[in-house]
């Protein structure tokens, strides 16, 4: 599947990632959500993980991918089962 068609099942179904996600797909997505994808200037680019929490945030979820939240109830997150790995 590529890399289009595994954003267009994400957006379509609240599609749960099910193998690990490379940051281009992440980068993709958060621009969906109008995240910014650098801090100041162009050349300092945020990281993955900085990404995918603002995209949770901006999803409704709580900011927490891979804080080590053990107990974590968010199975809806789309970045649940790479968290938990």
């Amino acid at each position: 599947m590529n890399i289009l068609q595994r954003i267009f099942n994400y957006f379509k179904k609240g599609f749960v990632m099910s193998e690990k996600v490379t940051k281009k797909e992440v980068i993709k997505i958060a621009r969906k959500h109008k995240i910014k994808i650098t801090e100041g200037s162009p050349e300092t680019e945020r990281s993955k993980d900085d990404l995918i929490k603002a995209i949770q945030y901006a999803e409704g979820n709580n900011a927490c991918y891979r804080t080590n939240v053990m107990a974590c109830k968010q199975h809806g997150c789309a970045w649940y089962k790479e968290c938990q790995k």
